[in-house]
């Protein structure tokens, strides 16, 4: 899977820009998007652990990389001011995810489901540990 075709990368980007850059003018605060993407990641976890077929070393790769990318983040920007824009952001951000996907000739329906399909079949290797 492509680090590009995954939203969670692209808040990610957000974030880092919104912690370390110093641009003329204010970037919205990325924690709301990525408390929804953690609720998301933690419901697919949890029918992930119900069905029982995911091998525990999947699990905690699926796990650590959900806090490193979302869980680090929400926690260093979580007492942070926010704007009425930080809400409407995310929306704009996702609808470009959106277009960038399908000139890429996919959708988020696609991406995400060859996630869960690498997720429950043991075969799901986070980006950063993808040559362990």
């Amino acid at each position: 899977m492509r680090l590009d075709f995954l939203f969670t990368y692209w808040t990610l980007a957000w974030f880092i820009l919104y912690v370390g850059a110093c641009f003329p003018f204010p970037i919205p605060n990325p924690c709301l998007a990525l408390c929804g993407e953690a609720v998301v990641m933690s419901t697919m976890l949890a029918v992930l652990v119900a069905t029982g077929r995911t091998r525990t070393q999947t699990v905690l790769f699926f796990v650590g990389m959900n806090l490193l990318t979302k869980g680090l983040p929400i926690y260093l920007v979580w007492d942070t001011p926010w704007t009425p824009d930080d809400a409407g952001f995310p929306v704009v951000l996702f609808s470009v995810y959106c277009l960038y996907l399908w000139a890429h000739g996919t959708n988020p329906v696609r991406v995400y489901a060859a996630v869960w399909a690498a997720v429950r079949n043991n075969t799901y290797r986070p980006f950063l540990l993808r040559y362990v």
